[in-house]
């Protein structure tokens, strides 16, 4: 079996949740015995089964995914998209649309434009072809039943096309370690109480909750790992709250370090208040031994389930996020033991997720040229885009 994996930006040129995912996703199929072709964006040049496009302007972009899909879909059984932009312009091909189609829903994307201010126009050309792709798809593949819910209700996706695989981890990668060493490494005193956020410094993560709640601590050391346009305001808050002597912000961090971050914390906090399809930042955390508390947001708690109730807190309550980190920290005994952790982590390997997908491709329907696709338009609107690009403005079906 032989799948086309399109993507967005290939990792870990380009950081983020999705092309983590993909990278990943990529390693367990080989290791679950399917051959892969991949579609990403990326300076670098192309290989035999990795396909680059280069990060040009968005229409040499949408023309560049295009034609490397119509090659790769030639000898692919099967195609399996994670972005809805690229998914949309490689369906214009011939060569794509013959083939049965898989679309895994990373999250509403035209909503998450919403919420950092894009324009009602982007808004609108986004959600029209989110909605085309996804009901297109012969099965769209979601990491939590909470995304589930939000396709089926929010894009009108029939339920028994939506199929729940949860995410992996690499558990070499994350892995326990010494705890001094890290602190060591990092510059942080070995007595001290330590917590970590791993997140992308953005309004909906919550991160100025946190903050907050740090605030009413009194004692410990709060690193928060990740950029973002939020970071400003956020230093800017930790300071007004007098804990920037307390606050270390370290930008972005190489993957190699990510697991050193994990390891030196008594506790990951991750505060989100929307949006979030699983928090593969829950899984890194618990691998290397470090207990997660997070809000009730989208699938964090399906992603914590059987570590207890005391390690979720409602959304956007900063009250209850003081006092349950607070009391965790204050009594560690609470906390799930390292090895409770480990073994939680371990439930969600690559293994499994080349496995599930393996079975989800087999049972797909032959492939079928099915209702043409006539065509992609685009529109100028110079004057109302950012940056005068063109918008892919919706997917018409015959």
């Amino acid at each position: 079996m032989r799948v086309l994996l399109l993507g967005g930006e290939a990792f870990p040129e380009f950081p983020g949740g999705l092309n983590r995912y993909l990278h990943d996703l990529r390693a367990a199929l080989a290791g679950a015995d399917v051959e892969s072709d991949s579609v990403l964006i990326s300076a670098s040049a192309a290989s035999p089964d990795l396909h680059h496009v280069a990060p040009d302007p968005l229409p040499a972009r949408l023309t560049g995914v295009r034609a490397a899909a119509a090659t790769a879909a030639r000898r692919a059984d099967v195609v399996d998209a994670h972005f809805a932009l690229y998914a949309a312009a490689a369906l214009t091909s011939r060569a794509v649309r013959r083939k049965p189609l898989v679309v895994h829903f990373h999250g509403p994307w035209a909503q998450e434009s919403a919420a950092v201010g894009h324009s009602g126009l982007r808004v609108t050309v986004k959600r029209a072809l989110e909605r085309a792709v996804y009901r297109r798809a012969d099965r769209v593949v979601v990491l939590s039943y909470a995304f589930k819910r939000l396709l089926v209700e929010r894009y009108g996706v029939s339920p028994w096309k939506v199929e729940v695989i949860r995410p992996a981890v690499d558990l070499e990668r994350f892995a326990p370690g010494d705890q001094s060493r890290a602190r060591e490494k990092l510059g942080l005193e070995s007595e001290d109480t330590v917590a970590v956020s791993v997140r992308r410094l953005v309004p909906r993560m919550g991160l100025d909750l946190l903050l907050g709640a740090w605030a009413d601590l009194g004692q410990g050391t709060l690193v928060i790992v990740g950029e973002g346009p939020e970071r400003p305001r956020l230093e800017a808050l930790a300071r007004r709250l007098d804990i920037s002597g307390r606050v270390r912000f370290t930008g972005r961090v190489v993957e190699e370090d990510l697991p050193t971050y994990y390891r030196a914390a008594h506790l990951c906090v991750l505060p989100s208040l929307a949006l979030e399809g699983f928090g593969l930042a829950v899984l890194e955390a618990l691998a290397c031994g470090t207990p997660v508390v997070a809000s009730d947001a989208g699938g964090l708690p399906e992603a914590l389930h059987g570590l207890g109730a005391r390690m979720i807190v409602p959304r956007g309550d900063g009250a209850a996020l003081a006092e349950r980190v607070s009391s965790l920290l204050g009594n560690r005994t609470r906390l799930p033991s390292p090895g409770h952790c480990r073994t939680h982590a371990e439930r969600f390997s690559p293994a499994q997720l080349g496995r599930r997908h393996r079975e989800l491709y087999s049972g797909l329907p032959a492939p079928d040229s099915g209702p043409p696709l006539r065509r992609v338009v685009y529109v100028d609107h110079c004057a109302r885009l950012s940056g005068g690009e063109l918008a892919l403005l919706r997917l018409i079906e015959a």
